[in-house]
């Protein structure tokens, strides 16, 4: 059996039908993502995918909407640092979870790359959830989502009135 995955004709596997649809689905994601306002576009994940938002929002795509990052943290050398001092421009806004008893990203780096972040010109809001290891709870992802929702176009003019 050929391992398609490994074959040399790239553009061959990319046409077949089982592939056509999912590279059909990413072209327009892409293309939505292009023609959405980069005000609408809001960055984040969990952990390593909260580090790697942070990295792409503050060193690349100052334009988004905000970031979130939780249980998340960057190394205290990181390039974001660097690319921040550089920076002049009005910087995304960063919402920050982490667990208090998290062993595997610990609070307290989640903490100093907050205060850094803040330092650097980031505005920051930054929750401790007593008891929560490295996973996501029922209350962080509220805090999430109403963080989310006064990012909404409709839901930012109706805090202005």
């Amino acid at each position: 059996m050929e391992l398609r995955a490994w074959s040399p004709n790239i553009f061959k596997i990319f046409m077949e039908d089982w592939h056509r649809d999912i590279w059909f689905q990413i072209l327009v994601a892409y293309v939505l993502l292009f023609l959405i306002s980069e005000f609408l576009l809001l960055l984040g994940g969990f952990s390593m995918g909260g580090c790697m938002a942070m990295h792409l929002a503050y060193r690349s795509h100052q334009d988004v909407a905000g970031v979130f990052a939780l249980s998340s943290f960057l190394n205290k050398t990181s390039a974001v640092y660097q690319a921040l001092q550089k920076s002049d421009g009005v910087l995304p806004e960063l919402f920050q979870c982490h667990g208090t008893a998290d062993e595997l990203v610990l609070h307290s780096w989640g903490e100093e790359t907050n205060s850094m972040l803040k330092s650097l010109g980031v505005s920051t809001k930054f929750h401790s959830f007593p008891g929560v290891y490295h996973e996501l709870s029922k209350a962080e992802l509220e805090k999430l989502k109403s963080w989310i929702l006064t990012k909404l176009p409709g839901e930012m003019e109706r805090q202005n009135e």
